[in-house]
């Protein structure tokens, strides 16, 4: 597997420690702001931009891990993470709209935190989430591709289409959980509107990657 460490295009990611209070505990946890290469053909193609809160704990076992998108499809993870499961969420009125600006964001006492560990995916095109600037090509290169009937995996639109976007947040996930040693935490996917279809084909394409053993589930919302 290619190595995941260095970034091609020079992207700040960020790490903070922050704690939730709910009524009955306090939680610990640390705020990951960072890109995850995406690879083919053992080079970088894209960058995979996610949020993931991670508690801290002293129970032995692993915590649950639950990989979070919205739907759209060409919709970021914004909505369910600031409007719903993460830690800190957009204040509403009383009938759930959005106020008048300036919009305040407070603590989410009904955050998924309380039971899992969650990571919030843009998928490629959407978010902070985009494709790499390619090398220039060789001529030899471009004459294999022109013979190729390959579609051009540079071009954010190839990773729109039902397969491409179900490879993409494949090899996120499996890079995600050997980047942060998560392999035996009970791992979900959850996924509102067109991210609830997505999270059924998903479970099906990650039944065949082996080392996604503990898989437990998806939450269609």
């Amino acid at each position: 597997m290619s190595d995941t460490s260095s970034l091609p295009v020079n992207l700040q990611s960020s790490q903070t420690e922050h704690t939730l209070s709910l009524p009955s505990q306090q939680i610990s946890y640390t705020a990951l702001a960072e890109w995850q290469n995406l690879f083919e053909r053992e080079k970088p193609i894209a960058q995979m931009f996610h949020v993931a809160y991670l508690a801290k704990t002293d129970t032995a076992s692993p915590r649950p891990l639950t990989f979070v998108f919205n739907g759209g499809p060409g919709a970021a993870s914004a909505y369910l993470h600031m409007g719903a499961l993460g830690p800190k969420r957009l204040s509403f009125d009383d009938r759930g709209s959005l106020p008048k600006p300036p919009v305040q964001v407070v603590e989410n006492t009904e955050s998924w935190l309380s039971f899992t560990d969650l990571v919030f995916i843009d998928p490629i095109g959407t978010g902070f989430s985009r494709v790499l600037p390619q090398e220039k090509e060789t001529p030899e290169q471009k004459s294999e591709k022109s013979n190729s009937t390959e579609p051009d995996s540079s071009k954010e639109t190839q990773f729109w289409g039902v397969e491409r976007d179900l490879k993409a947040i494949g090899e996120f996930i499996v890079r995600f959980l050997s980047r942060h040693h998560r392999w035996l935490s009970p791992i979900f996917i959850a996924g509102e509107s067109y991210g609830g279809f997505r999270v059924a084909k998903l479970a099906h394409h990650l039944k065949w990657i082996p080392m996604v053993g503990q898989f437990e589930g998806i939450v269609k919302l």
